[in-house]
This record gives structure tokens, C-alpha cells and sequence, in this order.
């Protein structure tokens, strides 16, 4: 006489109730997170044929905002650029117009204003210079530069800002703006920290020990 196999898979079934709703349960999640993974890697991957068409096919501008900026006067600190708008502003630790004031009532006397998109306080008695930034970083628009410093910026970040280097035009250097991050550039020292906030902070310190401004 036939017994029905299919019996013994109940009876098997019932036994392993748990483990069997368990491994449905585990099969699903992995289910899940390798579509959600596939398709933000997609997205992804659809952002980056965007970004790198935009960058082949956007037209230059006439002036490119970070090789053509310094052309007059001599750019002597490292600048923040901003991406997203092309504004730079540099972050000097002297006084970029000096008064005749006598020297105790500028000495400790702290400086705001705002540039590129940051708030800049400028201390030149302590020699230094400090940028904070917006916690939000909006991408960056490559209509604002040259398709050579649009490869340039690109190894670094796209979005917020960077950190350039503009005291010679012909041999610019730029430097990616992440936390932790610290570079010695010429006469400065710059480093960056995340504040309590959720921004970022530069920092730019004199390395010569003296307040005067640099010649150009």
C-alpha cells in the first residue's frame, strides 16, 4: 500500500513552523535591500552620465570663475569657492584695508562678513581667519568654469565649496573641504572641523608671525 508523501511534508511542516516562516521572512529582506540597492545604484549611475554629460556638453563661460579670478589684484590667501554660485571669497588673516587707526585700538578687534556663501570672521592681531559654512550644500554648476577646472574640481567634490589656492594663475591648486582635513598651503595653515551645528569650519592660521599684509 501507497503512503502519500505529501503527509510526511506536513507533518515536517508543522514541526518546523518557526524556522520555515523565519527563512520566508529572511529571503523577503534580502529580497528587498538587493532591489532598494540595485535601484539606488541605478539612480546613481543615471546621476553620473547626467553630471559627466553636463560636463562635456555645458558651454564655457567666457571668464571661468576660479582661473580667470585673478587677474587684477593678487589673491595672496586661499580662498573658499562656492560650486554652486562661482563666488569666491578669500580668506585673508590680514586687513585687506588698512586704516591709520593706531594699533591699540585695532589690536584683538574681530571682523564678520559674508562670502561665497559663508559667514567670515577675520581676526588680523591673532592672524587668522575663519569660514563657516551652510550645514546644506547645494550641487555644484558647471556653467561657471572652464572644462579644465571642471575636471580639476570634479577629482575633489560636486557639491558646496572648495578650497583653492589662486596666488599664482598659472599654477592653480584646489583642495577637497571635508572634516578633518588640514593642508598646509604657502605661508597658511588650513584646516577643517565639523561644528556642533552639523557645518563645516575652515580655519586659516599665518605661518610668517607677522600681521602685516603680504606684497603683491
Amino acid at each position: 500500500m501507497m503512503t502519500n508523501p505529501f503527509k510526511g511534508i506536513g507533518r515536517w511542516m508543522k514541526m518546523y513552523w518557526a524556522e520555515i516562516l523565519t527563512g520566508i521572512f529572511v529571503a523577503v529582506v534580502c529580497a528587498i535591500s538587493f532591489g532598494a540597492g540595485f535601484i539606488l545604484c541605478f539612480a546613481q549611475l543615471q546621476d553620473d552620465v547626467r553630471f559627466y554629460e553636463a560636463m562635456l556638453y555645458t558651454p564655457e563661460p567666457r571668464i571661468c570663475a576660479l582661473c580667470s579670478s585673478n587677474t587684477s589684484d593678487k589673491i595672496h590667501a586661499p580662498c573658499i569657492v562656492n560650486l554652486s554660485t562661482g563666488e569666491i571669497a578669500e580668506l585673508a588673516i590680514y586687513d585687506p584695508y588698512p586704516t591709520d587707526d593706531s594699533a591699540a585700538e585695532k589690536k584683538g578687534y574681530t571682523s564678520f562678513y559674508t562670502g561665497a556663501g559663508a559667514v567670515i570672521q577675520q581676526n588680523s592681531d591673532n592672524e587668522y581667519c575663519v569660514a563657516s559654512l551652510p550645514k546644506e550644500e547645494e550641487p555644484m554648476n558647471q556653467a561657471h568654469f572652464c572644462y579644465d577646472c571642471r575636471c580639476r574640481i570634479t577629482e575633489l567634490d560636486r557639491d558646496g565649496c572648495v578650497i583653492a589656492d589662486l596666488y599664482d594663475p598659472d599654477n592653480i591648486s584646489v583642495f577637497e573641504v571635508c572634516n578633518g582635513a588640514e593642508y598646509g598651503i604657502r605661508d597658511y595653515l588650513v584646516t577643517v572641523n565639523r561644528t556642533d551645528g552639523g557645518g563645516l569650519e575652515i580655519r586659516v592660521h599665518g605661518l610668517m608671525g607677522t600681521n602685516a599684509a603680504p606684497d603683491n
